[in-house]
């Protein structure tokens, strides 16, 4: 019976865990590095398969590798019609239509690899040993004088950039500028090296290193992420990341976390566009989740909750009266449900919509239908992408 009803509590958990995810089709077999969006067109660059097109949400793929003789993408970029693919020994290549074409886009590059892309202001960027420019589409590229590298001798190991600002580091040291790469503003750290990865938009700065930290003032200040992250996406006033243990949200810059689902799998990259978050498990497929599906966290300066939560009945074993206490720190519709061992529904004790609070509630095994007989059952909690079961037992 403890086999029957570990295997039925595992297959609520995963229902919950994919509620709002679509499976859909992975673009190719290695390892994602990157993924950008152009209007329809989603490109995923690979470790060892070039470039892949989907022009339908990712819902199918074609991989589009005409010309590209290095099938090692470890960045892209898209501004206009132009596609940029940053390989890993051959430098950058350019498309200029979605990718059917490729041809190389290296002169005044002289770093044979690519750590990263971005775009800024009608820029392109490209960084490997040194971070160059290019302002007429990766016709012509310029080094740029980030004094960082220069002085440290060292290689760029994480850019990006928005529509005004570029960021960059060497992995000791992270630097910002604001006219397109002529001045750099060093950024202050305390014991964070080894910065491997970085997202940023206006003043909003992630850094991934030994330790996660978030600056939401350039880098003046900085507190300490107590998560651990693999990926990082800022969209709009939203936090998307990836992890050992799914997605996770928030929208109070890194403060507080929600659940995006898929829990029980690591997620390595993650990637988003006008209408869905994209999350690669590689072990269990590529999924997609739209964006509406996400909301704001509640602020922390209240005292409202701030994490979904389902605690264990009491008292437990009961006869025939329990309590069950549950938080929500958003306001949503809630559904609270007994089943018992067999998956079967047998009591609903919520069924509304509800404030972000903390609840309790009495279930009277009684007052089901027709009574429950003793035996072991589950309770489960839904609401939004928050779904979570646990079991009790009724003792008669």
């Amino acid at each position: 019976m403890k086999n029957i009803l570990a295997f039925i509590l595992l297959i609520m958990l995963n229902v919950c865990a994919k509620a709002q995810w679509v499976q859909i089709e992975r673009p190719g077999n290695s390892d994602l590095n990157k993924i950008v969006y152009s209007g329809t067109n989603i490109f995923a660059g690979t470790e060892n398969e070039g470039v892949y097109l989907s022009t339908n949400d990712g819902t199918s793929w074609t991989q589009v590798n005409n010309g590209l003789t290095d099938s090692t993408v470890r960045a892209l970029a898209v501004y206009g019609t132009n596609v940029f693919a940053g390989t890993a020994d051959s430098g950058i290549y350019r498309s200029t239509n979605n990718g059917t074409n490729w041809t190389i886009a290296n002169n005044g590059y002289t770093s044979n690899h690519v750590i990263g892309m971005a775009v800024s202001n009608g820029n392109i960027l490209a960084g490997g040993f040194g971070l160059y420019i290019s302002s007429d589409n990766g016709s012509n590229w310029n080094l740029l004088g980030f004094r960082l590298i220069y002085y440290w001798g060292a290689g760029v190991s994480a850019i990006a950039a928005d529509s005004t600002n570029i960021y960059c580091s060497d992995g000791e040291n992270l630097c910002y500028s604001t006219d397109k790469g002529t001045n750099w503003k060093y950024v202050y750290f305390d014991d964070v090296t080894n910065i491997e990865y970085i997202a940023a938009r206006g003043a909003k700065i992630y850094a991934q290193s030994g330790m996660n930290v978030i600056s939401t003032n350039y880098g003046t200040n900085w507190f300490t992420v107590n998560k651990s992250l693999n990926k990082v996406i800022i969209n709009g006033d939203n936090l998307f990341a990836s992890t050992n243990n799914g997605v996770i949200y928030s929208a109070d810059n890194g403060r507080s976390w929600i659940s995006g689902g898929l829990d029980e799998n690591t997620v390595y990259t993650i990637a988003v566009n006008d209408n869905y978050l994209f999350a690669d498990t590689k072990s269990s497929g590529f999924w997609r989740r739209p964006l509406g599906d996400f909301t704001s966290v509640p602020n922390e300066s209240n005292n409202l909750p701030h994490e979904f939560n389902l605690s264990q009945n009491y008292p437990n074993p009961f006869n025939p009266s329990t309590t069950i206490n549950y938080s929500l720190p958003k306001a949503g519709n809630v559904k609270l449900i007994i089943y018992n061992i067999l998956g079967s529904k047998v009591a609903t004790i919520v069924n509304e919509y509800k404030p972000a609070g903390n609840y309790s509630v009495q279930f009277n095994a009684s007052s089901a239908a027709g009574g429950l007989a003793s035996g072991i059952y589950l309770y489960r909690l839904e609401s939004g992408t928050y779904c979570a079961a646990k079991k009790f037992i009724l003792i008669k």
